[in-house]
């Protein structure tokens, strides 16, 4: 069944045209490709709807991808966008937060969120048997969220706790001073996760207010991908979302990069444990025919260990890295490292570290990669992209992203443009957007120590207690945060799905408390306190087997 599903999303994704081809007058469907088994529509209000039909497995997933994200804030609203995302989860004028969540959850079904500096994206995955039912429960969350007030002060502290993680990963900082620098305090110079300051002031009038002018329809994509019949969702879609007002555009402040041909430099203080280094290039726009060939050229000249960038910094940086970001309008080529141990000269350092990079960037130019080089590339994206699409709602993220960033034409040509490319060609748009250029760079240091390059701060202690409980002690002057993890071994005769079934059961109450007054005493002290996390998709943060169990709580120090 695998290889046969390998073999259907090579089908549809290296068959793709334009998507302009023939509207079926029942539907309003047009097909997204060559295949017959994509369509795209747009909905009388504006919003954007793709529908694949694969009935390889009988799930199917449904990513509501909204044009709200950070980019469209202001200082004194920073962290809105990810505040509202939190707040959605919190109950409707049909459901409790509980509720919301049991309606899908009891169906066999799994609902997240996530935001990003474009889009906030709301997931569904169900059973295709509940699909359609599943569909009625996430319009009525994006429509029809009450946003309660007796909500609002936990959903900050939940916010807080992770702008306090953030606060202190060094990669985290460095990639928020560096959006800051070429931006400005507005709009994409603005953080994700938000601020302290605004996530405690912002008030629910305004919360609502932004909820009211971002979730419109005419800032709606809806890409369904699975086991459905397209006719029968797109109606469901028009009944739930078509008589919607589209409601009027913000398009937020904009993006307008600050990149000097003389380039940037900044060192900054901040309350972090490490040291790490970002540098940043202006590159082609997502939706600009020459994104793809310029980060098939950045991989080449930066994606192997023997590549002219690897190299150029083996002596000087810890896991040098490098990636496109892209973005609506624009796209950053960010360059990531750690820095070595031995250079505690931080201006000199920081200089010696851009020079590497453009000469490594000439290096490159001067060596345009052969034929074969390329071709292996070329291959090495088409795998790649197959393997991306095995889960549906990975590839309904990927399109809903490139939806909100204007770019859904040059994804569907993906395949086109790779047979299209040339060592000149990829060349080309490397040498126009690089070149001559000096990068924006960013080096963030700890603030208050004079530590040395690499040195961080560990107190770690290690006890066994008289009851045979190991405990591992680590303390961090720097974190807001306490959390406590524990690790337990089941008996080997417990059966399968045992510690499944107690994580399930972690909100059901104690001997001490019933579930009601639990609830009410984490909250009231502002713990999350988590056994497992949901475990039928395959997400990378899952954590218990049949040999152990793993409990995590965590709070705000003090």
């Amino acid at each position: 069944m695998k290889h046969k599903r390998i073999l259907l999303f090579f089908m549809m994704f290296f068959l793709f045209v334009p998507a302009d081809g023939p509207i079926s007058a029942s539907t309003g469907l047009q097909t997204a490709t060559s295949s017959t088994l994509q369509w795209t529509t747009t909905l009388d209000n504006g919003m954007k709807i793709v529908i694949i039909e694969d009935h390889s497995s009988p799930l199917a997933a449904c990513i509501i991808n909204i044009r709200a994200g950070s980019h469209t804030e202001t200082l004194p609203i920073n962290g809105i966008s990810h505040l509202l995302e939190h707040l959605l989860f919190d109950g409707t004028t049909t459901y409790s937060a509980t509720g919301l969540r049991d309606a899908v959850e009891s169906q066999g079904g799994y609902i997240n969120a996530y935001t990003r500096k474009d889009c906030v994206s709301f997931e569904l995955v169900m059973p295709a048997t509940a699909f359609m039912d599943g569909l009625a429960i996430q319009a009525d969350q994006l429509l029809n969220s009450t946003i309660p007030e007796t909500e609002l002060a936990r959903e900050r502290q939940v916010v807080c706790e992770e702008i306090a993680t953030d606060i202190r990963d060094a990669s985290a900082a460095a990639d928020a001073e560096l959006w800051k620098t070429i931006f400005g305090p507005i709009g994409y110079g603005l953080p994700v996760i938000g601020n302290y300051q605004t996530v405690t002031d912002v008030s629910r009038e305004r919360i609502v207010a932004f909820y009211s002018s971002r979730y419109i329809p005419s800032r709606m994509t809806a890409v369904v991908i699975g086991d459905v019949e397209p006719h029968s969702v797109l109606n469901r879609l028009r009944l739930l979302y078509g008589g919607i007002a589209p409601g009027l555009e913000h398009a937020g402040p904009g993006s307008n990069p600050r990149f000097p041909s003389e380039g940037l430099r900044s060192v900054v203080e901040r309350p972090v444990d490490d040291r790490f280094v970002i540098l940043a290039f202006p590159a082609p726009a997502p939706d600009d025919p020459a994104f793809l060939p310029f980060r098939i050229a950045v991989d080449l000249w930066a994606g192997s260990p023997d590549s002219p960038f690897q190299q150029a910094l083996d002596s000087l940086a810890i896991r040098p890295s490098a990636y496109v970001s892209p973005h609506t309008g624009f796209s950053l080529l960010q360059l990531s490292l750690s820095p070595s141990a031995d250079r505690p000269d931080t201006d000199q350092y920081l200089a010696d570290i851009e020079s590497a990079v453009v000469t490594s960037i000439r290096t490159f130019l001067q060596q345009s990669p052969t034929d074969d080089a390329l071709m292996r590339r070329v291959k090495q994206e088409r795998v790649d992209r197959a393997f991306a699409c095995e889960k549906f709602h990975h590839l309904a993220r990927e399109i809903g992203e490139h939806a909100a960033m204007g770019s859904l034409e040059a994804f569907w040509n993906l395949d086109r443009a790779l047979d299209a490319l040339t060592p000149e060609a990829v060349m080309n748009p490397f040498r126009t957007w690089v070149g001559d250029r000096q990068p924006v760079s960013v080096m963030v240091i700890p603030s208050g120590t004079d530590a040395s390059v690499g040195e961080r701060i560990d107190s770690t202690q290690l006890r066994e207690l008289s009851n045979g409980l190991t405990v591992i002690a680590r303390f961090d002057p720097y974190a807001d945060m306490t959390t406590i993890h524990l690790l337990t071994p089941n008996p080997g005769t417990a059966p399968p799905g045992i510690p499944r079934m107690v994580a399930d059961m972690l909100d059901g109450g104690t001997v001490t408390m019933p579930a009601a007054e639990l609830r009410t005493t984490l909250d009231r002290h502002g713990i999350r306190l988590k056994l497992a996390d949901w475990a039928w998709l395959p997400f990378d943060d899952y954590y218990d087997s049949t040999e152990y169990n793993y409990l995590r709580m965590e709070c705000l120090s003090g």
